[in-house]
């Protein structure tokens, strides 16, 4: 009598054992440049369905998670769907994710994430050399082209961090010309002087 009391609890210990789900992925938030991993991030779920090839996908939300201590997450569902996605991940001082991360039912995978954080350039530019027709032009990830035709100091709009950010000289009758740049590292304000 104890042999069969025996396997009933062990039995019934294995139905109650939480089931893992079907569909399982983890992963990392990280920050561009520097791969440093990035707390308290908010990632939203969303599952999909086909409706045919030349149909419009349903699409649904599904949950949102936040990052650990250590940047880490996990998300788990047994949803039927055709496919899942990691969308909108964001935290304030970075620019929210670009594309979304696709997964489908029954897979097991490992993100990394890459977020890019905010930063500032201030630029000073002396047109000491009067070109005519001659501009200043700007450009870099998450930067609107500048162009400054007279002597400026500009504090440029919230640029990408952890990047550099190329300065071009341009003229009337000739292509641009990159005659530096600088590095602006994350949440930092860089200043830049440039005689042109």
């Amino acid at each position: 009598m104890k042999t069969y009391i025996y396997i009933f609890g062990f039995v019934l210990f294995l139905f109650s054992c939480e089931k893992k789900p079907d569909t399982y992925v983890t992963g990392t938030v990280v920050e561009y440049g520097t791969h440093t991993p990035i707390p308290n991030a908010r990632l939203s779920f969303i599952a999909g369905k086909s409706n045919g090839l030349f149909e419009p996908h349903d699409e649904w939300f599904l949950d949102t998670v936040r990052t650990d201590a250590n940047g880490k997450f996990e998300f788990g569902t047994d949803e039927e769907a055709s496919y899942f996605n990691i969308t909108n991940a964001k935290k304030d001082g970075f620019y929210p994710m670009h594309d979304p991360e696709f997964f489908y039912p029954g897979d097991e995978k490992n993100f990394e994430i890459v977020l890019d954080p905010y930063a500032w350039l201030e630029i000073e530019a002396i047109d000491v050399d009067s070109i005519e027709g001659g501009s200043l032009s700007f450009h870099g990830t998450y930067l609107k082209q500048y162009t400054i035709l007279e002597n400026y100091f500009v504090t440029l709009d919230r640029i990408a961090g952890n990047r550099y950010i190329y300065i071009y000289i341009r003229t009337i009758n000739y292509p641009p010309k990159i005659t530096d740049s600088i590095y602006v590292e994350a949440q930092d304000t860089g200043f830049y002087q440039i005689l042109y």
